[in-house]
């Protein structure tokens, strides 16, 4: 089992990455919404504010279990195929993480 984290710069694109991760069968995520580091430094820490850009208004952050690492090449040509391209600046982040231990109930399952 693997653990999906994506942190997306682009709230226009959230719809396709939610669509993209159902399209392959992942279920469970989870989106959290957040904001970028470098705008609350450059608005909120003053010795900062002139050295960082402002950055973005928002970002999310898309957590989901992967049962299987075979599925994370179609998912990106997936994502890629749907305008979302994590290799182009301002998009996002992609990690894929080994999980040695779980517990709880199976992806899909209600909370």
């Amino acid at each position: 089992m693997h653990l999906l984290f994506i942190t997306l710069y682009r709230e226009d694109l959230l719809d396709e990455v939610l669509s993209g991760l159902v399209e392959m069968e992942i279920t469970g995520a989870t989106v959290l919404d957040g904001t970028p580091m470098e705008r609350i430094l450059s608005e909120d820490v003053p010795i900062f504010a002139g050295l960082l850009p402002a950055g973005t208004g928002r970002s999310s952050a898309i957590v989901a279990p992967v049962k299987d690492r075979s599925l994370l090449d179609p998912l990106i040509r997936l994502f890629r195929e749907s305008g979302v391209d994590f290799t182009r600046p301002g998009v996002g982040r992609l990690f894929l993480l080994p999980v040695d231990f779980r517990l709880g109930p199976e992806s899909g399952e209600p909370p």
